[in-house]
């Protein structure tokens, strides 16, 4: 079982409705934990609201887990005029640390000015050939944030966050992976929904 490194606490409220279709078995998950798991020493950070059972679920398959809710932390910070260093603050490790990051949606509740800055930490938190693993939202009129939780055979419901409040930019595929630089995709999935899974790999 990992080593739970860092976790943050937050409010989670209950499941609510959804503006796309869940539950939804999850493609990249397994190809993700698969490449981790052979490894001695692989370390996972989750960017993700916090969430007991992922915690569960993940610390069994990696040998330490770092929880990070960017979500709650961009909740407060993301007003315009925040000073860039302090959107990005909560990541502070130190360079090539992790093998995989757990971005889930995030990138979906970033303005395109903000996302090359929080794609280049990624790249510098990443490992070579560590990996990344992206979801992207269907073009919906302003999603609440969710967790997505998972469950046995890498099945995923959502779980609303009502105490947070993020906006929503759609991207297209293209659009999106225009803004890996320094990655390399490795699959992508599209759900009849329009959600659309990721996996990249550090160059």
């Amino acid at each position: 079982m990992a080593a739970i490194v860092a976790a943050d606490k937050s409010r989670v409220s209950g499941p609510g409705p959804v503006p796309w279709r869940a539950p939804f078995t999850c493609h990249t998950l397994p190809l993700f934990l698969e490449r981790l798991g052979r490894l001695d020493n692989s370390r996972a950070l989750d960017v993700g609201p916090v969430c007991g059972q992922n915690i569960t679920f993940f610390a069994h398959h990696v040998t330490q887990l770092y929880i990070c809710d960017l979500f709650q932390h961009l909740d407060r910070k993301l007003p315009r005029g925040t000073d860039q260093d302090a959107l990005w603050k909560p990541l502070d490790y130190p360079p090539q640390h992790f093998q995989g990051l757990l971005l889930w949606d995030l990138i979906d509740r970033l303005p395109d000015e903000e996302v090359p800055a929080f794609i280049d930490v990624c790249h510098k938190l990443l490992a070579p050939q560590g990996l990344l693993l992206i979801f992207s939202l269907p073009e919906v009129d302003a999603p609440p944030v969710h967790s997505f939780v998972v469950g046995p055979d890498y099945r995923i419901t959502l779980r609303r966050q009502a105490h947070l409040s993020l906006d929503f930019t759609f991207r297209h595929s293209r659009t999106l992976e225009r803004f890996l630089l320094g990655f390399r995709p490795v699959k992508s999935f599209v759900l009849k929904s329009g959600l659309r899974e990721f996996l990249f790999e550090r160059i």
